[in-house]
């Protein structure tokens, strides 16, 4: 039984809060929409984008279709449940970042709980992901890609075709400006504002903040090709930068992460894991690599800290001063 006496035997779709207890989020819609109103509140200071929320919402149905699986009623689960929760995604080989997000919004999710007054502890509280012993350094240098793989990666969309035109411009995006993908599928032309220089405006995908970067000769003898010809994809009246080739809308993050390992594919160049964000790691080690600012290039990147920055000194230092090379 769950709380306040609503009963179900297994869980096909994720368990959502109500005012009589936990509840199988198909039979109501306004029952998801109180978790995800927490979530709005709670979340990133009340600041949380509605990709976050989602993404929480989706991390949370996992987690009440394996209490299920497991015969364990959501409502009762104990600190060891969710060590054993912890396990299997060890076990389902999931990176320890991933982990550490599923698990973040297991966290919120019996906050919500304890919220609404359904139960007075959080038993997910003191739950971590597993320690990872590797550095970022060394997690950047497994994917580090050098300023000659970029060269070849730039090299495979076919300019003679409107979509070749449109991916080499969204690779220059990645490159010479760093962003991430969100960013990217999220860019509209008016946020493009041509004059001397040429400026884009970027909304980040974290915490709703903003930067303005300066457009460089080279991206935009990328982009100009593509947003010559982009009228010829278009079907609606948004304004969406990028947009797929079959149904003229907005590019996702998942296509635009899509688009972009399959070049790395071709390429050779794609590890585990990799992604656009290989790309934007490219940019900050070269940039460093060349003599860049470091304060400079953390607001570009949009780091709240120049100590995140720091590490692509590192990964650059351990390039250029292997002492294997000393040898």
């Amino acid at each position: 039984m769950l709380w306040g006496g609503v009963g179900c035997s297994r869980m096909t779709n994720a368990v959502v809060i109500s005012g009589s207890g936990l509840v199988p989020a198909a039979t109501s819609r306004d029952v998801l929409d109180r978790l995800a109103d927490f979530l709005r509140l709670n979340v990133n200071d009340g600041d949380a984008s509605e990709r976050t929320v989602q993404s929480y919402l989706t991390h949370v149905g996992q987690f009440t279709r394996w209490c299920w699986a497991e015969d364990i009623d959501p409502s009762q689960a104990t600190p060891k449940d969710l060590a054993h929760f912890r396990r299997y995604l060890v076990d389902r080989r999931y990176t320890r970042s991933t982990i550490n997000v599923k698990l973040s919004a297991v966290r919120r999710f019996y906050q919500a709980v304890t919220w609404y007054g359904l139960r007075q502890d959080n038993p997910a509280e003191g739950l971590r992901p597993p320690r990872d012993h590797t550095t970022r350094r060394d997690r950047l240098l497994e994917r580090y890609l050098s300023p000659e793989e970029i060269d070849s990666l730039m090299e495979l969309p076919n300019t003679d075709t409107p979509v070749g035109k449109r991916d080499l411009a969204m690779l220059a995006v990645l490159y010479y400006h760093a962003l991430r993908v969100s960013e990217v599928a999220g860019l509209s032309l008016h946020d493009l504002k041509a004059g001397d220089p040429t400026t884009l405006h970027v909304v980040e995908s974290k915490g709703h903040k903003s930067r303005v970067l300066v457009m460089t000769v080279k991206s935009l003898a990328f982009l100009k090709p593509w947003l010559a010809v982009r009228s010829q994809f278009i079907r609606d009246d948004d304004e969406p930068m990028f947009l797929s080739a079959k149904g003229g809308r907005r590019l996702t993050p998942q296509g635009v992460r899509w688009i972009v390992r399959q070049y790395l594919r071709a390429a050779g160049l794609y590890r585990d894991g990799m992604g656009p964000h290989a790309i934007r790691h490219a940019h900050a080690s070269h940039a460093v690599a060349n003599g860049a600012d470091i304060n400079a290039l953390a607001a570009e990147l949009g780091h709240a800290s120049v100590q995140t920055t720091t590490v692509y000194v590192h990964v650059v230092d351990a390039v250029k001063q292997n002492p294997a090379e000393f040898l």
